[in-house]
């Protein structure tokens, strides 16, 4: 543990905490400071050194849930604007929500206490703070938003090593070089010789891997923006007009020979196949050349799902999302919180919506094609299994209405750009109100439109039959940060034991 001799008042730590806090918000997508994301977990480091466990897990949540209050506060403006839920309450959605994610900030200022000052602190908390965004990730259903090294989306010979570890690699190497420094600083300077080290080797992957020449694309997809606001998008006064927007850009796309048109997330503005505008639509897409891939709510039975449909030479395919998205689509344990809550909630989330079975490929004429609707392009393990059934290409619709003019639709487009490398797959993303975008395998995004504007994006993009060692990797990678961490902690000795 820690040396008592220095440790700050709690004032002060939460200070610095709160600053680490704001540091990590600032450096996310929408906002977009990505230095910041080198240095963010300094102050907090300060914070909880000296300090007892109980005080560090203290101090670490304070931080963690203003980082996250940073990250996360677009959750008001969906909540409330959308979902009929009134500040107060959004808010406090809100807290709840960053309460429990601030913990795992938490778990890692507490388990950074009983490492030793030498190297292995820095190996060790990196390990550390690694096993815990993917654990954030799972418990719960999880909510792997806002790594530390999607701070880095933009930066494209950064984000190369995801191809084998994943957005989790580069957290580590970035939580690394915060640890180093902060030993460098202490007076402990060969913890940050490996640091540099470590971003050498992976700015030398990155330039080996974006150097390396892809063959040129032989497809070209349009993708419909539609920006149908969400307050209307199923109002029964506009469900023709919707319906008759998605048709025009289509028909305006033609003209440049697109070998796919791809609609957003419940572009459809009825329930498939029993609105009264399904033989209108049918119609259409009879009279179409390419392939075109759309959104819709399909009811089957007594079940309703969301669900991307697939109209390609005269035949309709459809894969039902299988990962929802809980508060949102469905309500978990409905009867218990609907007891608490009341017409409150039962407003917000009506009805629940049935999951998919599995991940299900569709086929487009000249290859196979991974979906993800929506929030499963945040969870790297759908888009692998994609892969693994055949993937040649990833493509995801989604509906960010919701978010209003935030930082989140930039959150989430990141998302797609890790995905797009960690599995060398081009990913076509078709968004309702933005930001639609092309991504090539190296994460580069080749086209992307603005938020909230009505129109079609026309793009190169290919097939790919690539392996990752990423994607050939089973599920070590949080059985391995364990053992990092624990073997850290076994190298203390009593001449270490402070500063």
């Amino acid at each position: 543990m820690w040396s008592k001799k220095s440790s700050l008042s709690l004032g002060k730590a939460l200070f610095l905490s709160a600053l680490s806090g704001i540091f990590y918000g600032l450096s996310q997508p929408g906002i977009g400071l990505w230095p910041l994301g080198w240095f963010a977990l300094l102050p907090l480091l300060y914070a909880v050194s000296n300090q007892s466990p109980k005080e560090a897990f203290s101090i670490g949540s304070f931080g963690g849930t203003v980082a996250f209050l940073t990250t996360c506060f677009w959750i008001v403006v969906a909540v409330n604007r959308y979902g009929g839920i009134n500040y107060v309450g959004a808010a406090a959605i809100l807290l709840l929500l960053c309460l429990y994610l601030g913990l795992y900030f938490g778990v890692f200022s507490l388990g950074i206490t009983v490492l030793p000052k030498n190297a292995a602190f820095a190996f060790g908390g990196a390990s550390l703070w690694t096993l815990l965004e993917y654990l954030r990730g799972h418990l719960l259903t999880g909510f792997p938003w806002a790594l530390l090294s999607h701070s880095q989306w933009r930066i494209p010979i950064l984000l190369q090593i995801s191809d084998l570890g994943g957005a989790y690699l580069l957290s580590f190497l970035m939580a690394f070089f915060n640890l180093a420094l902060f030993l460098f600083l202490k007076g402990k300077k060969k913890a940050l010789f490996y640091a540099l080290i470590g971003i050498g080797l992976g700015l030398g992957y990155g330039l080996f891997r974006l150097t390396d020449k892809d063959p040129s694309p032989r497809y070209k997809a349009a993708i419909i923006q539609p920006n149908i606001e969400q307050l209307i998008k199923w109002d029964k006064a506009f469900q023709r007009e919707i319906l008759k927007i998605h048709k025009l850009l289509t028909l305006q796309a033609l003209t440049e020979k697109p070998d796919l048109v791809i609609w957003p997330e419940t572009a459809f503005p009825q329930y498939f196949p029993q609105g009264e505008l399904v033989e209108e639509l049918l119609q259409f897409l009879q009279n179409l050349k390419p392939p075109l891939l759309f959104g819709t709510l399909r009811i089957e039975g007594e079940r309703t799902y969301n669900s991307a449909l697939l109209f390609s030479e005269g035949k309709l395919y459809f894969y039902d999302k299988v990962h929802l998205v809980p508060f949102g689509e469905y309500l978990p344990l409905r009867k218990t919180i609907e007891g608490l809550f009341g017409s409150m909630i039962k407003e917000a989330v009506p009805g629940d919506i049935s999951p998919g079975e599995k991940i299900k490929l569709l086929d487009l004429p000249w290859g196979k094609a991974g979906i993800l609707i929506c929030f499963e392009i945040i969870f790297p393990k759908l888009s692998k299994e994609a892969v693994k059934e055949g993937a040649e290409l990833l493509i995801t619709i989604t509906n960010d209405a919701w978010f209003g003019k935030t930082s989140a639709p930039y959150q989430h487009l990141a998302q797609a750009v890790f995905r797009s490398v960690e599995q060398r797959r081009w990913v076509l993303r078709s968004a309702n109100t933005g930001i639609s975008a092309i991504i090539d395998p190296k994460g580069r995004i080749i086209k992307e439109t603005p938020l909230f504007k009505r129109t079609t994006l026309i793009g190169p993009f290919d097939l790919s039959k690539k392996k990752t060692i990423y994607e050939k990797s089973k599920e070590i990678w949080p059985l391995l940060f364990l053992g990092i961490f624990t073997l850290s902690n076994l190298q203390r000795s009593n001449r270490n034991r402070s500063f």
